[in-house]
């Protein structure tokens, strides 16, 4: 009986050692079999069978940090142009225009040492100054006084030659009558009454009178003496016109604008 209990109990033991050797057996197995992806189950309900796939393995997001943005820069706004400073404007003062010298008496008392000799010949007139100037030099040079005048109407100038200087109408004509026979003045000359000049200086130095004349006639002017009849005084002169006022409009505007000081005065 004892024998037969021990080989029960032998036995028992046999097969929990057989069991136990099993269990780690498979369970050694299953660690080293490879974990498939996707596993099947199915399950049978009646007559349905369903696969069913688990789900994906979780996998870890991995999310990366923002860098950091480098800061924008500022933007330097440029700084506005500011206007340019208006100009200052400093008003001139206007002098007020010097009033005209009053015209001195055609006859002064330079009449008493100089005659009037109001007549001279006028032998042509011309648009070009220097026309003008080369007639009235030649006939100069011939021993002749001559000048040219101008005469300025409305914006434009002719210029008129006049030769000699003579007390009356009668030897006016007596010297045309000579001169036209000695071919000195063309054959249309004739004489005519300009008794009005401009005095730009007198002395009693023929040699100062003639430096004068010499300065005008190298600024454009037809200047010319007039001696006294006693031979002793000189007058430097520009012009021949028939009326002071018309001296003094025409070729007195001119020396003013020169700043020359003048006196109309009878020729």
């Amino acid at each position: 009986m004892k024998i037969l209990t021990y080989a029960l109990i032998g036995l028992v033991v046999v097969l929990a050692l057989a069991a136990g050797g099993f269990f780690v057996h498979k369970t050694f197995f299953e660690k080293k079999q490879p974990v498939s992806e996707t596993v099947s189950i199915e399950t049978v309900q009646g007559d349905n069978v369903e696969d069913i796939s688990p789900p994906p393995p979780l996998t870890e997001e991995v999310v990366e940090e923002p860098k950091p943005q480098p800061k924008p820069k500022p933007v330097v706004q440029p700084k506005p142009t500011p206007p340019p400073p208006k100009p200052v404007v400093i008003a001139k003062q206007v002098e007020p225009e010097p009033e005209p010298k009053p015209m001195e008496d055609p006859y002064d008392e330079t009449s008493k040492v100089f005659p009037p000799k109001p007549y001279a010949i006028q032998i042509s007139s011309n648009e070009i100054p220097e026309m003008a100037q080369k007639t009235a030099a030649g006939i100069t040079a011939k021993g002749f006084t001559a000048c040219w005048t101008p005469i300025i109407t409305g914006d434009s100038t002719i210029y008129r030659i006049y030769v000699g200087m003579y007390p009356t109408l009668a030897e006016a004509k007596s010297a045309e009558r000579k001169m036209k026979d000695q071919g000195v003045i063309p054959a249309d000359s004739y004489p005519i009454r300009v008794p009005y000049a401009l005095m730009i200086g007198s002395s009693e130095s023929l040699k100062s009178a003639e430096k004068l004349k010499q300065k005008l006639v190298g600024m454009g002017y037809s200047a010319y003496i007039q001696s006294s009849d006693s031979g002793n005084s000189f007058r430097v002169m520009v012009g021949a016109y028939e009326s002071a006022n018309s001296a003094k409009d025409n070729l007195g505007k001119v020396l003013s604008s020169d700043h020359l000081e003048y006196v109309v005065t009878d020729r």
